[in-house]
């Protein structure tokens, strides 16, 4: 049986200057970027509508073997999408389900679980986590495994340069830990990144789904820690440049703070911010950010060297996603042209195309609309109110959610107050009671004959 799950939302930037400015680095002085001020003040809001060129709505098709559980990371490459939920799922750009990639399981094509994936064209590349790589092609079948260099390694990720270098990422759990990143080809490694500091390990033992934020720029790997406030780049001799230094103020995360806490009902980060960077993309760099309880969008700009708070709202009774969501991508595509966010079984990703201007709910329309002359720079492609009565009549059940959201396209469209038949509600509700009735005279006549 085939149902719906899992939304994916594609929406083209109108952003006419990207990847034009600065395709390459001026300086490699390390800059500070100051967000101190941006958590308690209050972002600058941009309507999606004004911010996006063109807006589609996917729906991932499931049914009951591919079941969309919460979404850890959605990959966008070319034309695929991958979904990282509790195994890898791949669909295309309408949706539909194409196939899983490799199983779990001991055997040797199999895998035993997944610290992360990323992809490239020779195909899909998983990090298990009986710390091998191993790698499927586009049709979900394996191909081949590589051991990794270092037993310690928690994190993968491949370097920018393309040619099979990865990074493999080392947690310093014990605080004492002598190296930070290996950088490796096949099983030979290249470099070792120290750390540089240790420290004395705690009462309690903190482990982090991930501590280390690759990302890719102008052919470069960047990366930012957890439990460190400035992002490197890794050069041509697989060296760490310090590039951005980040002022936090006193939402700075101290270095030693994973050792110091020894009550496990608190968190390292209960007065201090997560800062994960996206990407750089505009000539800005782009962050995610938490603190106080609340989720934050951050940029950098690299020309104006200002930083920035904002506030993407979608458009009011769009998605069904409520009104106060906002836009807070987690990452970016595999050609840095789009943003992406994973929010439980639903994610959403903003493209950023050259091209002239145009309205975006037409373009929504565009891709939801049945008929061209239903395309009026209003998506009305939801079922009526008449339609869904039409299915009862028929036999079929339809959904609270359908109806609502029926009732309000109908006023939407004008039609709420010419409606002179009774509600489906009101005869659904009708249709009960007259049950109920018949039930009563049935066991009243029953009582009866006894």
């Amino acid at each position: 049986m085939k149902n719906k799950s899992a939304c994916f939302f594609i929406l083209s930037l109108f952003v006419c200057s990207m990847f034009t400015s600065c395709n390459k680095e001026s300086t490699t002085e390390c800059q500070t970027i100051d967000f101190s001020t941006l958590f308690n003040g209050q972002p600058e809001k941009i309507p999606l509508k004004e911010w996006a060129k063109s807006i589609h709505f996917v729906q991932l098709e499931t049914n009951d073997s591919i079941l969309i559980g919460n979404i850890r990371t959605t990959i966008l490459h070319k034309d695929k999408i991958l979904v990282h939920h509790n195994n890898l799922s791949l669909f295309d750009l309408s949706g539909k389900f194409i196939c899983n990639i490799g199983s779990k399981g001991g055997g040797p094509t199999e895998y035993s679980g997944i610290n992360n994936a990323w992809t490239d064209d020779k195909g899909i590349h998983i990090f298990d986590i009986a710390n091998k790589i191993k790698t499927y092609n586009w049709n979900g079948k394996w191909i081949k495994t590589e051991p990794i260099p270092e037993s310690n390694i928690k994190e993968v990720f491949p370097l920018a340069s393309g040619n099979n270098i990865k990074a493999g990422y080392i947690q310093n759990i014990t605080g004492n830990e002598p190296h930070k990143i290996y950088l490796f080809k096949d099983s030979t490694i290249l470099a070792k990144i120290p750390y540089g500091k240790s420290f004395q390990k705690g009462e309690m033992t903190m482990v982090f789904y991930n501590e280390c934020y690759p990302f890719h720029a102008n052919g470069r790997t960047f990366f930012k820690e957890m439990f460190n406030d400035t992002i490197f780049s890794i050069d041509n001799q697989y060296q760490p440049v310090p590039r951005w230094y980040i002022e936090l103020g006193k939402y700075k995360i101290a270095e030693d703070a994973r050792y110091t806490l020894t009550d496990p009902r608190k968190s390292v980060f209960d007065n201090a911010a997560t800062l994960t960077p996206i990407g750089k993309w505009d000539n800005k760099l782009f962050f995610s950010a938490r603190a106080n309880k609340q989720n934050y969008l951050f940029y950098y700009d690299l020309k104006e060297k200002k930083s920035n708070s904002i506030q993407i709202s979608y458009p009011e009774n769009s998605f069904a996603i409520p009104e106060e969501h906002s836009f807070i991508p987690k990452c970016m595509s595999d050609d840095g042209k789009y943003l992406i966010m994973g929010n439980g079984t639903r994610a959403f990703a903003i493209a950023a195309e050259q091209a002239q201007r145009e309205n975006p709910l037409k373009a929504a329309e565009q891709t939801t609309e049945q008929n061209e002359n239903m395309i009026d720079e209003i998506i009305n492609n939801t079922p009526s109110v008449d339609e869904l009565e039409a299915k009862v009549k028929a036999g079929e059940t339809i959904s609270l959610v359908d109806l609502a959201n029926a009732v309000k396209a109908d006023k939407e469209r004008g039609k709420g107050k010419q409606e002179k038949k009774p509600s489906i509600r009101a005869q659904l509700k009708a249709d009960k009671e007259k049950a109920q009735k018949k039930a009563a005279v049935k066991t009243k006549n029953h009582d009866l004959e006894v």
